[in-house]
């Protein structure tokens, strides 16, 4: 694995950095089972849905950091919280969380972005700056709990250098560069960038600057791909994540489900 200072020159010089075997694969793959097992909705979390050959599937769960217990301990693990800390310059406290399910055959992608960098209003009216309303730096954990393969749409990503390169420095000027005031990119600017498919097992874990363009292709295998996501910002500028799910809960969007994504 790489030591401290590896990890740091290749996330300054690129926003992201992938390390293989982190975690014990079976420790990631008990994990999913627990999930597989658990009555997720019952417990609060957040479940949003899709059509998958016209079947009801989940997409993704949202609000479960503090409410499955497998989940917070894995997160509690000290060597973690000392990358994240060493990667961020500061202690970090979780912003936001999700699980994408990727369901098998044809499960849905997302499309190039870049975290959030948007507009959304409140209930109150107000036009917002996305995430910058909370903090102006966050890191992004990803852990797959399962093996993620082009074919069934691993994360794609580019080095935060193509987003200074093709939409701007700032976050005005990135977000002012998307399509429709983001976070989508615009599709002249796509062609331009060349991915780097983020190819990994259970154990593997990625991190990656908010400001790094990523998406994901159509899930074409037969098995589900979940992957989870966690969202970190410096615990000295606040801890915003109920704020967060209450803001998104209350934002006007015409894609409310999305909105502050």
């Amino acid at each position: 694995m790489l030591n401290y200072s590896e990890i740091n020159s290749e996330y300054k010089k690129n926003g992201f950095v992938l390390l293989r075997n982190f975690f014990s694969a079976e420790k990631i793959i008990n994990i999913k089972k627990y999930l597989q097992n658990t009555d997720i909705e019952n417990l609060g979390c957040k479940v949003y849905f899709e059509k998958n050959k016209g079947e009801k599937v989940i997409r993704r769960i949202e609000d479960f950091s503090k409410k499955l217990d497998f989940i917070k301990e894995l997160l509690k693990d000290e060597k973690l919280n000392d990358y994240i800390s060493n990667l961020m310059g500061a202690k970090a406290t979780i912003f936001k969380e999700k699980i994408n399910y990727k369901q098998a055959k044809k499960g849905s992608g997302f499309k190039l972005h870049v975290d959030g960098h948007f507009y959304w209003t409140s209930k109150e009216g107000n036009k917002k700056k996305g995430w910058k309303e909370y903090s102006d730096d966050f890191l992004n954990l990803v852990i797959p709990l399962d093996e993620c393969s082009k074919s069934n749409g691993c994360l794609k990503i580019y080095p935060k250098t193509e987003t200074h390169k093709n939409l701007g420095k700032n976050w005005e000027s990135i977000t002012n560069s998307l399509l429709d005031g983001g976070p989508y990119l615009k599709k002249k600017i796509t062609p331009k960038i060349k991915p780097f498919y983020v190819i990994m097992k259970p154990g593997d874990i990625l991190f990656f600057n908010w400001m790094c363009i990523h998406g994901s292709d159509y899930n074409n295998s037969v098995k589900d791909r979940p992957i989870l996501y966690i969202t970190y910002n410096k615990i000295e500028d606040g801890n915003f994540m109920e704020k967060y799910f209450h803001d998104k809960k209350n934002s006007l969007s015409l894609e409310s489900e999305k909105s502050l994504r």
